[in-house]
C-alpha cells in the first residue's frame, strides 16, 4: 500500500511539473529564441520567464507536498515501536496524522524552513558570494547537525500523538532516591 501512494504521489508531482514545464515553453516565442545557446544564458528575459514558471511549479509541489507531510511522518515511528504488521504501522500513522493535523503540519512547516536554511550557505556558493568550498562545508555541518535533530522532534510529536511515554527533564530534587521501607540502609 505505500509503494502504492509513493507511486500516486511521485505520479501527481510529475504531473505538476509536467504542466508547469508546458506553461513556462509556452510563453516563449520561437522566433526569439537565438540560435547559441550561451546567448540564452545571456538574455534576461528568457532567463526571467523560465525562473518564474520554474518558480511557480516549484512552490506548487512544495505547498502540495507539505500538506501531504503530517499523513506520512509517523509510519515509520509505528513500525519502529509497536512491532507489529506493515499496514497496521501504515494505518496507525496516517490515523495519527490526521487526527493531529494541524500540529503536526505546524510541525512539519517549522522543520521545512529550519531545513531550508541549510541551503542558503550553498546558494552564497553557486553565486560565488562566499567561496564554494566554505558554502559546502558550512551546508555539511548544518546537515549533520540538523539531521538528528529532524527525528528527534519528529519522533518526540510521534510519543505525544501515539500516547507513549514523553522524555522529561527532572529536577535534582525529584533525582534523588528515597527509601521507604523500616529497615535499615547497610
Amino acid at each position: 500500500l505505500l509503494l502504492l501512494l509513493t507511486l500516486i504521489g511521485s505520479i501527481a508531482m510529475t504531473i505538476v511539473i509536467t504542466i508547469g514545464a508546458i506553461a513556462a515553453a509556452s510563453t516563449i516565442d520561437v522566433d526569439s529564441i537565438p540560435n547559441d545557446p550561451d546567448m540564452m544564458l545571456e538574455d534576461p528575459f528568457m532567463i526571467g520567464e523560465f525562473g518564474r514558471v520554474f518558480g511557480i511549479t516549484l512552490g506548487i509541489a512544495l505547498v502540495v507536498g507539505l500538506l501531504l507531510a503530517p499523513l506520512v511522518i509517523y509510519q515509520l515511528f509505528y513500525a519502529a515501536d509497536n512491532n507489529r504488521t506493515f499496514g497496521y504501522a501504515l494505518g496507525e500513522g496516517i490515523k495519527a496524522g490526521a487526527r493531529n493535523y494541524l500540529p503536526t503540519l505546524g510541525l512539519a512547516a517549522i522543520l521545512f524552513v529550519i531545513n531550508a536554511l541549510v541551503a542558503v550557505p550553498a546558494i552564497l556558493a553557486l553565486s560565488a558570494a562566499i567561496p564554494p568550498l566554505l558554502g559546502t562545508i558550512i551546508a555539511a555541518v548544518a546537515s549533520v547537525v540538523l539531521t538528528p535533530f529532524n527525528l528527534l522532534a519528529v519522533a518526540h510529536a510521534y510519543r505525544q500523538v501515539s500516547g507513549g511515554p514523553v522524555p522529561h527533564e527532572v529536577s535534582g530534587a525529584q533525582a534523588t532516591p528515597t527509601t521507604t521501607t523500616d529497615t535499615p540502609a547497610v
